[in-house]
């Protein structure tokens, strides 16, 4: 548990997390004109609107676990020492604050 607290493990999270809420945002966006028109009475518009909106969510929910599963990690396995650089401090914080880690023995 002590090791989801590492920052290069936070900021995978950050993004991942980020990536999903973006996502569930989209998805929701994508379904009010069905509700709109469903409510307007407009049933025939409401039916190929939740259509569209089923479709739409389904590319953005795709799109999000390519996202998470696929070019996340090649972005921080590629840019490793990029990441590094720009939380090393907090990188030795934490290296300084559990020794005994097993991320902790990673770090030079």
């Amino acid at each position: 548990i002590i090791g989801a607290t590492h920052p290069m493990v936070m900021f995978g999270i950050r993004c991942s997390t980020g990536a999903w809420v973006t996502a569930f945002f989209l998805s929701g966006v994508l379904c009010i004109p069905s509700g709109i028109y469903n409510q307007l009475g407009n049933v025939d518009n409401a039916v190929s609107a939740m259509k569209l909106g089923a479709i739409g969510s389904t590319v953005v929910i795709v799109s999000a676990l390519v996202f998470s599963f696929s070019c996340l990690p090649w972005y921080m396995n590629k840019y490793e020492d990029a990441i590094f650089d720009r939380y090393e401090t907090e990188i030795m914080e934490w290296k300084d604050a559990h020794p005994d880690e097993e991320l902790a023995k990673l770090v030079k």
